[in-house]
């Protein structure tokens, strides 16, 4: 298995800098390897994850759409630090385009499930919906999967809303308020959702519930808006009091309900969404 390590540092004035890669004297000849590569920035610890992505050979909707997004992300990132053995811009625009004609293919009344003709999924489907607005894509399609999705995003809030008002909320409130965060932060790639997200933020803390990727997704919506100024401050120090930060970098730390992980959370990604 390949692990990336990255160390950094800053090269400043006329004196050359010196970086020594002590290998250890007992390892076995044989069996594994090194490489070494020196970038202008941290992204080279991203090429490992965008590689996999690209080559990866079981593709359902949420595989496709996550290759979709890290194209949309990195392309000229890679382009401009020159990253070694990145696909040229010729193949990464045959990739997109064979990823959206199946995405077009599999779409289906109500959004996506992970694989052709499965059962609609909630979250692969805000996260198609994401990709295809990070691509570009257009046509009847694309629009009628937008307005799926901001129909289902509206239901769910009420939902929460009539489960804050009595007291009663049939099924997992954790994962309920993360789906409807992700949603937001989808179709705010259209148009801003600030009252949403405020109505969003409101009924989370009267059912007291509120996990930290539904906060950062909440706190992206509401940046720069005049009439949140409140609503951000606390949402700041919440998720900055659950910040861990050492020399090289900084993470967050929580914990998951069972029913947060069918909306495939983790660590990273938590810590990628409140950095955000």
């Amino acid at each position: 298995t390949t692990e990336s390590f990255a160390t950094y540092g800053i090269v400043d004035g006329d004196q050359p800098a010196f970086e020594q890669l002590a290998v250890p004297g007992n390892l076995i000849p044989d069996v594994g390897g090194i490489e070494t590569d020196l970038f202008a920035s941290q992204v080279s610890s991203l090429l490992d994850a965008f590689y996999y992505l690209q080559e990866y050979p079981f593709e359902c909707a949420e595989q496709r759409s996550s290759c979709v997004l890290a194209n949309a992300a990195l392309v000229d990132v890679l382009d401009g630090f020159a990253a070694p053995g990145r696909p040229s811009r010729v193949e990464i625009d045959a990739q997109r385009a064979r990823d959206l004609r199946e995405l077009e293919r599999d779409h289906q009344v109500g959004g996506w499930g992970y694989f052709w003709r499965t059962s609609v999924d909630p979250f692969v489907t805000q996260q198609v919906v994401a990709a295809l607005l990070a691509a570009g894509a257009k046509g009847k399609w694309v629009d009628s999967a937008i307005a799926d999705l901001a129909k289902s995003n509206l239901e769910r809030i009420a939902q929460l809303e009539r489960a804050a008002a009595t007291s009663k909320l049939a099924g997992a409130p954790a994962s309920t308020i993360s789906l409807a965060a992700a949603e937001l932060a989808t179709l705010g790639m259209v148009k801003p959702r600030t009252s949403l997200a405020l109505r969003l933020h409101a009924v989370a803390g009267k059912l007291g519930t509120y996990p930290v990727d539904a906060k950062a997704r909440v706190l992206a919506l509401l940046a720069k808006q005049p009439a949140a100024a409140t609503v951000r401050k606390q949402l700041l120090a919440e998720l900055l009091s659950a910040a861990r930060e050492d020399a090289s970098s900084a993470t967050i730390t929580t914990s998951y309900l069972p029913d947060e992980r069918l909306l495939l959370v983790s660590a990273a990604k938590t810590t990628a969404l409140v950095l955000d």
